[in-house]
């Protein structure tokens, strides 16, 4: 039995963290469900990718439980392990798949769940949700990419708060911090994901991916080498069907427009 719910809406692909009665926790079964989700995700009818949590959660994060657990045993050879597989088998996938992928943050978004969502492209959270790095409550560092993506997002300083202090925030704290792009009502959530989810679908698939590409790029590029990129990935793309037909339609918009007003 799957810990992984693939659904379909159109050109979106949903993923669904499916172990609500452990607030959709990892172990290592759900990680390579995941992942094996998201690598399917790179069918070319697949558009967009959306991935939320069933029940109350988006996630817990780590199985604190299977932690527990690992105390009798080889303890740091477990989260080794546990943190290897999920940055080869998610974080990666994710940031190296050539289209948006939106978090769709339902409820708690704690530890390695936050930096989950803090590796897509877009967030949209429930108004009810509380997120929080908790890796200190818990005595352990960040995992999941969150040390990189995290001050990236906020800053430094307020990474360093974070982080530190693992107190959690509510959705519109997180926003005003810019953790997340969006706050709808519970009730909303996924509709207005849905929505943007079918409007990015809408846009041409290359534009996208190129897009993504240089930000992900941009972390670590100078001006120089960034505007290399850019000119290099502008020109791919002008060699597209997408880019031609999107120029023919400018224009046969505006010549219709010039007529219209007698010009």
């Amino acid at each position: 039995m799957t810990s992984v719910r693939v659904e379909h809406d159109g050109a979106a692909r949903w993923l669904v963290l499916d172990r609500s009665e452990a607030l959709n926790a990892f172990d290592e079964p759900t990680l390579h469900d995941l992942g094996e989700a998201l690598d399917g995700c790179r069918d070319e009818a697949v558009r967009v990718v959306v991935i939320t949590g069933s029940g109350s959660a988006f996630s817990a994060g780590g199985d604190v439980r299977s932690f527990a657990q690992s105390l009798g045993g080889d303890a740091p050879g477990f989260v080794r392990e546990l943190a290897s597989l999920m940055h080869a088998r998610v974080i990666v996938p994710i940031r190296r798949l050539p289209k948006p992928v939106i978090a769709c943050i339902n409820g708690t978004a704690a530890g390695g769940g936050l930096s989950l969502a803090l590796a897509c492209d877009l967030r949209i959270a429930s108004e009810d949700a509380r997120l929080t790095m908790a890796y200190s409550g818990i005595g352990l560092a960040a995992d999941g990419g969150s040390s990189y993506t995290l001050p990236r997002l906020v800053g430094s300083a307020r990474a360093a708060e974070l982080l530190l202090f693992s107190e959690p925030i509510d959705a519109h704290r997180a926003l005003e911090l810019g953790m997340v792009n969006r706050v709808v009502q519970a009730a909303e959530l996924r509709s207005a994901t849905a929505e943007w989810a079918t409007r990015l679908a809408r846009r041409p698939a290359g534009s996208l991916a190129e897009i993504k590409g240089l930000l992900d790029r941009s972390w670590g590029s100078t001006l120089e080498g960034q505007l290399a990129a850019e000119v290099e990935a502008m020109a791919r793309l002008a060699a597209t069907a997408d880019y031609r037909a999107a120029v023919e339609g400018f224009v046969a918009r505006r010549s219709s427009r010039s007529k219209a007003s007698g010009q």
